[in-house]
């Protein structure tokens, strides 16, 4: 089940005996959570009927035996295990045991952070619950997000300004959740936000993005990408995050500079990918920088530095390095082959 369609079900009523929510955007899974803690229960019995545990402080007998209590002086109880995957495997095991045969009056409910399911008990936990994986959103899909959370309280928010927000914050939803609620703040009473309003508010609140890396591999600046690089890291950014937004942004440059060397204008290239014309203006700026080739080499580097991260071939933030040395050294790089 998707996240849209777990919501139907919690506002339907129809709840199942067990719910899986697991993935890396933890505030989906803790709205989905909280959503299924107001249907349930009431303040008259939710001291009596509604548990909470956590994985790395709880056994796994106590959590079956309180799920396998019948609920006081209302249908449902509620059992909430957060950190599932932080259990021993005999207490998973437990766990197991209950979910594969549970109680109808009591709702489960298990969270985790991103789990593999090949792992035998995750696959099963799968097979016999109600189960949805939150992942991390694209930059688009926060973008859109941002307007949608807007909307609902009242407030148009331009299309510049909540893709400017999410380039300076990121697309942590948490972190998201924060500043609209600083931005609702600001608005007193203002129905429409534009690009200058998110600035007074947001300001450049990292210290570097994406955005500068991209620029400084652009300028050929090696010092300053390296800079940018591991000051990225050292905010938490993983490897694997920074390549995929490299790519997303390279792929991009490919096209707009495809339409461009075509002789396309920047308003039609604008209008051709659906950029707002404020972003699409930075964008052309840095693809200047970039030729056709040096492009192409591009992917050629990210997609190298992705399998030797992945593959546990090299450290990962030996190939960061050198991926930015080559990415800034276009075809002349010494670290990553050109594939043909």
């Amino acid at each position: 089940m998707d996240y849209h369609e777990v919501i139907k079900e919690i506002e339907s009523g129809k709840l199942a005996p067990v719910y899986f929510f697991f993935g890396e955007e933890i505030f989906l899974i803790d709205t989905l959570v909280r959503k299924i803690i107001e249907t349930i229960t009431d303040s008259t019995t939710k001291d009596f009927n509604c548990d909470l545990f956590d994985g790395d402080q709880v056994d796994g007998e106590t959590v079956v035996n309180t799920a396998s209590s019948f609920p006081m002086m209302t249908d449902r109880r509620l059992v909430v295990l957060k950190s599932v995957q932080r259990l021993s495997v005999s207490d998973k095991d437990r766990i197991l045991t209950y979910v594969q045969s549970p109680l109808e009056s009591t709702c489960f409910i298990c969270t985790a952070n991103k789990i593999d399911r090949r792992n035998r008990f995750y696959s099963s936990f799968i097979k016999h619950s109600h189960w949805s994986e939150s992942k991390k959103l694209y930059e688009n899909q926060a973008v859109h997000w941002v307007r949608k959370q807007l909307q609902e309280k009242g407030v148009t928010l331009s299309s510049e300004g909540a893709t400017f927000l999410v380039q300076q914050v990121g697309t942590s939803l948490w972190c998201l959740f924060n500043e609209i609620e600083k931005i609702l703040t600001f608005a007193h009473g203002k129905k429409r936000l534009e690009l200058e309003d998110i600035i007074t508010v947001v300001g450049f609140s990292r210290k570097f993005n994406i955005w500068e890396l991209t620029d400084a591999i652009g300028r050929k600046d090696l010092n300053h990408a390296l800079i940018v690089l591991n000051q990225l890291m050292d905010e938490g950014q993983s490897p694997p995050g920074i390549i995929m937004d490299l790519s997303r942004r390279i792929f991009l440059f490919m096209r707009m500079r495809a339409m461009l060397d075509r002789g396309l204008s920047l308003d039609g290239v604008t209008k051709k990918l659906g950029l707002p014309p404020f972003f699409a203006k930075q964008y052309t700026d840095q693809i200047r920088h970039f030729t056709a080739d040096e492009l192409a080499y591009g992917v050629d580097v990210l997609l190298q530095s992705d399998t030797y991260i992945k593959t546990g071939y090299l450290n990962p933030d030996v190939v960061m390095t050198l991926m930015v040395h080559d990415l800034v050294r276009g075809n002349k790089g010494r670290f990553f082959v050109k594939r043909s």
